[in-house]
């Protein structure tokens, strides 16, 4: 792929952190005797999957140099809509994609765009999100597939913010 690979700042997670608060919720949600990692694990494949909204992650992707692509689309997450982070302006010199979701939220972006039939673009950010956030927290994200066949060359440069 041509162009110049961009830079993705990603918020730092606290793992222990975001799970302790995240089994609280789950725990209201749905009372029963299972163990953490078994309550998340059924809450998420039951489609349960409201106790993520509660925590967000802020990732920004800066794109250096033209960009020759134009990409824009919006997709709802039940009553709720959210653009996708692909305003990626054609022509543009440095374009900035803040991406502000809620765990459920990720879920779902992650889900689509790192697809093998997403642009490229678009994959050389989410794909390295997608890889950290199954390392930081692999109980939520660890179930989502993405294109293996993406050169890892063509990653956007990951760094995570304090």
């Amino acid at each position: 792929m041509s162009g110049n690979r961009p830079l993705i700042l990603l918020q730092k997670i606290d793992p222990v952190e975001v799970m302790d608060r995240l089994m609280s919720i789950a725990r209201e949600q749905k009372a029963g005797s299972l163990c953490s990692d078994r309550l998340i694990k059924e809450l998420l494949k039951e489609g349960e999957e409201h106790f993520l909204e509660s925590e967000k992650i802020t990732a920004v992707a800066v794109f250096s140099g033209q960009v020759s692509t134009s990409l824009s689309m919006q997709r709802t997450l039940g009553e709720e809509k959210f653009k996708f982070p692909s305003e990626i302006n054609e022509g543009a010199t440095k374009t900035r994609i803040v991406f502000e979701y809620n765990l459920r939220q990720w879920r779902e972006v992650l889900g689509v765009c790192t697809m093998s039939m997403t642009h490229p673009r678009l994959k050389q950010v989410t794909i390295p999100i997608l890889l950290k956030l199954k390392e930081r927290l692999p109980l939520i994200f660890g179930d989502i597939s993405y294109d293996e066949a993406f050169p890892e060359g063509d990653y956007g440069e990951l760094t995570e913010l304090n």
